[in-house]
């Protein structure tokens, strides 16, 4: 599944200048997609379910 980052509705999450990209989920949970991006050291990063949108499933 793919994302794309919509927002970031939270202060100084690590996606706060990402908007526009888009990232491989790796697992979801209910409240996050988690995916691994090179912004984070090419750890997992959580984004949160409502600000991103899905673009392939």
């Amino acid at each position: 599944m793919k994302i794309i980052i919509m927002n970031c509705s939270r202060e100084g999450i690590w996606y706060k200048n990402k908007i526009g990209k888009t990232y491989t989920v790796q697992k979801e949970n209910t409240k996050d997609y988690i995916v691994t991006t090179k912004d984070a050291g090419g750890k997992l990063g959580h984004v949160l379910k409502q600000d991103a949108e899905v673009i392939e499933k």
